[in-house]
């Protein structure tokens, strides 16, 4: 039973719970964080519009979205590392049990995407970032796929890795047992995750393109027919 009314409460129970290092990388941004502050901005300026003298004693917030009905039109966000908060390893999925709506996976989430699928009850998306390596992208488009993923969430802002200073600070890293095992290939060349720095942006930078464009887009969808 977690103690707290609303999310406000939950992110200060978060901070009091979590290793400063985590907390760090779930709550913090790049560089200055202005984007960060703008999103918390944009969010609170959302209104609800509220009807009068109609009948509102049934009320259902459900959706269909490509093609599955999800309970209400809000999805879980990919982010990376959940086990780094829950102090579990690689491989117990304890995020991935969903109350029938969309949730996304992250590159780099510790949990094997096909775990995650098979434990989840409502559907997967996977976040994608196009590696420098074509063939790399491939093949996990392909597992994806496979594993049962029904849509990509392509992220293409992100040319090179953010500087994330409280990492900095924190000295941010993976303790044994954990990995971005999504981001693993066969030949292991992701041995180097877990490397402690710029919120791990050395460990990654192997993985992003700078030249994307809307061709490799195209690519991309040439690949799957997944939404």
């Amino acid at each position: 039973m977690i103690d707290a009314l609303n999310l406000y409460e939950l992110e200060k129970l978060a901070k009091e719970k979590l290793p400063q290092s985590a907390h760090g990388y779930y709550a913090s941004g790049a560089w200055d964080e202005v984007t960060l502050r703008e999103n918390l901005t944009a969010f609170e300026r959302i209104k609800t519009h509220y009807r009068v003298l109609v009948d509102v004693s049934r009320r259902d917030m459900s959706t269909t979205l490509f093609g599955h009905r999800i309970s209400m039109p809000i999805l879980i966000a990919p982010t990376a590392f959940h086990n780094r908060a829950s102090g579990r390893r690689t491989g117990n999925c304890p995020c991935s049990r969903q109350s029938g709506n969309d949730y996304g996976v992250e590159q780099s989430f510790d949990d094997l995407v096909e775990d995650v699928v098979r434990a989840a009850t409502g559907p997967v998306w996977f976040q994608l970032y196009i590696n420098k390596d074509r063939g790399f992208t491939r093949d996990l488009v392909a597992r994806v796929a496979a594993a049962g993923c029904q849509a990509l969430m392509l992220t293409v802002d992100t040319p090179e890795w953010g500087r994330r200073e409280r990492d900095v600070r924190n000295n941010f890293h993976l303790p044994p047992g954990l990995a971005a095992v999504n981001l693993l290939p066969s030949n292991e060349r992701g041995e180097v995750i877990g490397q402690s720095g710029a919120g791990m942006g050395q460990a990654f930078a192997w993985m992003l393109d700078a030249s994307l464009t809307w061709k490799d887009v195209e690519w991309l969808r040439s690949l799957t027919t997944l939404c």
